[in-house]
Order: C-alpha cells, then structure tokens, then sequence
C-alpha cells in the first residue's frame, strides 16, 4: 500500500545562462507514460550576473494528486556548449494518507 500525496509546488535549481532558455517541465502520475494536466508554466535558466538560477512555480489549486510523482525536465538550444546544468529539485508535497484503491 502506498501513500498518496498532492504535488503544490516545484522549485529548480541550477547553473544559470545568459542566454533566454526554456525549460519544460512534465509530470507524470502513478507510472503513466502521459504528462499531467495541467501542465507546469515552463522555466526560465537566464539569471545574467549570477552563477546560479532558482525558479519556484506553484500549481496553485489545481495540485497534482497520487502515489508515485515523476518529473521530466527537457530544453531545447543551440546557444548554449552545455544547454541544461540543473543541480536539484524541491517538490513541495502534502501527504494524504494510505492509498486504498
């Protein structure tokens, strides 16, 4: 038996780019090969003048409910010699109990 739980937020750390670079970010829910909806407002790296970017998104009141939680993180450029340098994920959580299904 597993433990449910509702995704409230995600913050993403990394190295930042001076560059305007995106970052997708898909979620998905309870092992399924299809991102959840809804979906998470992309992130951006470029903090120029630091070495370091620190991105929070809240899904406000939409939260994403399960037992296993699972993110993608996925950009696309060609500015960049290294495009994604991400060094963590902090997913904000709130436990719901014993799953019973």
């Amino acid at each position: 038996m597993g433990q449910r739980s509702e995704v409230r937020n995600i913050r993403l750390v990394g190295k930042a780019k001076t560059t305007a670079s995106t970052i997708a970010v898909s979620h998905y829910l309870d092992s399924s090969t299809t991102a959840s909806s809804p979906t998470i407002t992309a992130m951006s790296m470029q903090n120029t003048g630091k070495r370091l970017f620190s991105v929070f998104r809240s899904l406000g009141n939409v939260p994403l409910t399960g037992v296993f939680h699972s993110f993608k993180f996925t950009v696309s450029t060609t500015d960049e010699t290294k495009g994604f340098e991400p060094m963590y994920a902090i997913v904000g959580y709130k436990p719901l109990g014993n799953d019973i299904r």
